[in-house]
């Protein structure tokens, strides 16, 4: 991320704070204020707009929301890298506020994509003493965007081309299943055995499609059939409206997409429909998340007929969608498949060794 970049991030969460002190639009200019200022001054008025000061009012959330989506449309990883500690803001204020949780699933699962960004550029960068070496010279940034060194050395790109990471380094890193599953693993290890497994694997063997596909609700919804986003997107399986309808759901007088099973099995169908289309999982997971329409259109523009050749091409969280989910499967399933790791069966053991202790 240049300067410049950095500078636009300030300008946006200035604004927005600016909002949410009760500023009017037309009396706000960030830009000519940071020309003002000398840079002991603006880092102590941005350290000082607490993010959860920025998101307190409807303007200001749609504001957040439509900022998490363009990153994750159109940004980079440096931009999502630097998006992590707002998000992180974000997550505690919804956490906060009952008639928000059907986002709190949402918000809580984007911010697994901000959270590997940020994983992603520590690696990439140089070592830490080369980092720390830059001192002063880095760009400005307000604090509660850069939550440590290595993300904030992601900025100093503009004066400091020899350390900025490949494109190839970067892209290599995005496609990295195992730093998925590293993640996974240390953060929602539970799940493996989520009461709704068995009857969505039912649901989708019925439908013809293997049922591991089932693990693409951990990374939509964390197995929450309320979750909500703030495009539309409801259920377990975060199906849209129109795909909803497209297979049959019915969104009114009851949202059927609320509903576990009739939400599994319009996502088999959707799944089927797509790797009959594209003849790829990899390509249909990509579909399933950035859209038909787009991946068509991408491998046509391209002329290419992978996901690996595609993927740059693609948005961000998409391409970190495919490995995410690729990741979510193989570790689920080996989870499942090892007795030691089924906690029912634990307690199984437990119960039959007290007993037998208990007749002796």
């Amino acid at each position: 991320m240049n300067t410049r970049s950095v500078r636009q991030l300030i300008c946006v969460w200035g604004f927005l704070a600016c909002v949410a002190q009760g500023l009017t639009e037309e009396s706000i200019d960030v830009e000519s204020l940071l020309d003002s200022m000398d840079p002991e001054a603006i880092t102590q008025m941005v350290s000082n707009l607490l993010p959860q000061a920025c998101l307190s009012n409807e303007v200001i959330w749609d504001h957040f929301y439509t900022q998490v989506r363009a990153v994750l449309q159109s940004g980079t990883v440096e931009n999502a890298a630097l998006m992590l500690s707002l998000v992180d803001a974000a997550c505690g204020s919804l956490n906060e506020t009952p008639e928000a949780q059907p986002l709190v699933e949402w918000l809580q699962q984007k911010r697994e994509y901000f959270a590997m960004a940020d994983a992603m550029m520590r690696d990439a960068w140089a070592e830490p003493s080369d980092i720390a070496s830059l001192g002063p010279s880095l760009p400005l940034i307000p604090p509660y965007l850069v939550p440590n060194t290595l993300t904030y050395a992601a900025t100093a790109a503009a004066q400091q081309p020899n350390l900025t990471p490949t494109v190839a380094l970067v892209q290599s890193l995005v496609a990295d299943e195992n730093r998925w599953k590293k993640q996974i693993h240390q953060r929602q290890n539970s799940l493996a055995f989520h009461p709704l497994v068995s009857k969505l694997k039912t649901v989708f063997a019925s439908e013809g499609v293997p049922s591991k596909w089932i693990w693409i609700a951990e990374v939509e919804s964390t197995f929450n059939p309320k979750a909500r986003s703030p495009s539309g997107a409801v259920g377990l399986f975060q199906l849209m409206p129109d795909t909803a309808r497209r297979f049959g759901l019915k969104l009114f007088p009851f949202d059927d997409r609320l509903t576990p099973e009739k939400s599994a099995r319009a996502a088999a169908q959707y799944l089927k429909t797509l790797h009959d289309q594209f003849g790829s999982w990899h390509l249909a997971l990509a579909a399933y998340n950035a859209g038909e329409g787009r991946v068509l259109r991408t491998l046509k523009d391209r002329k290419v007929s992978t996901f690996a050749q595609v993927s740059r091409y693609l948005p961000l969280e998409t391409q970190m969608y495919v490995p995410r989910v690729m990741a979510t499967v193989s570790l689920r399933e080996d989870q499942r498949s090892t007795p030691a790791l089924n906690t029912d069966s634990v307690v199984t053991l437990r119960q039959r060794r007290v007993r037998e202790a208990m007749a002796n």
